[in-house]
């Protein structure tokens, strides 16, 4: 009769420790999960970085940009499609939720000889402010790229991308 009554004493406190175990588990794994993924540093960077690549692919500006050493406006006119960017938003969104600006300097010149943009000029202002850690603010990412074009020119691109999407990234 004792080993009867140890046995089930012992599969009552076997039950508790794995209630216990299972209840920890689920409430890590949802505190995990739950959490939200700010992805929008890498976002702005991989943007950036894909508009510099475009821009000056392998280090030399691109052939549509500089000829001769003179800009061609045609590469300006069609920026977005020239560097296969899509910013076109949800439908359910009436904001483009990206933003780019690139200013593109001959040697150490203080003024851009040429400017492209694409995007939503809004976020250019936000980026300003971004030092202040406000969620609603877009995250932005700047660099400067040095290139060459076919005559040995000289070149600094400084490049600004800015990416919103607040209502997926913050809650």
């Amino acid at each position: 009769m004792k080993s009867k009554k140890g046995n089930s004493l012992i599969s009552l406190y076997w039950f508790f420790i794995l209630g216990i175990i299972v209840g920890g588990v689920l409430i890590m794994t949802n505190a995990f999960y739950s959490a939200p993924y700010d992805v929008r540093n890498m976002e702005a960077e991989l943007l950036g970085n894909h508009v510099a690549n475009c821009i000056s692919p392998e280090g030399k500006m691109h052939h549509l940009l500089i000829i001769g050493g003179r800009f061609f406006p045609a590469f300006k006119e069609d920026f977005e499609g020239k560097c296969k960017l899509n910013f076109a938003g949800f439908e359910d969104w009436d904001i483009e939720e990206y933003y780019v600006h690139v200013e593109i300097f001959k040697g150490a010149a203080k003024i851009p000889s040429y400017n492209l943009s694409a995007g939503n000029k809004n976020w250019e202002i936000d980026c300003e402010a971004e030092g202040v850690k406000f969620n609603k603010l877009p995250v932005c990412f700047n660099k400067t790229y040095y290139s060459y074009d076919n005559q040995s020119t000289l070149w600094r691109i400084e490049l600004l991308s800015a990416v919103s999407k607040v209502q997926e990234n913050v809650k």
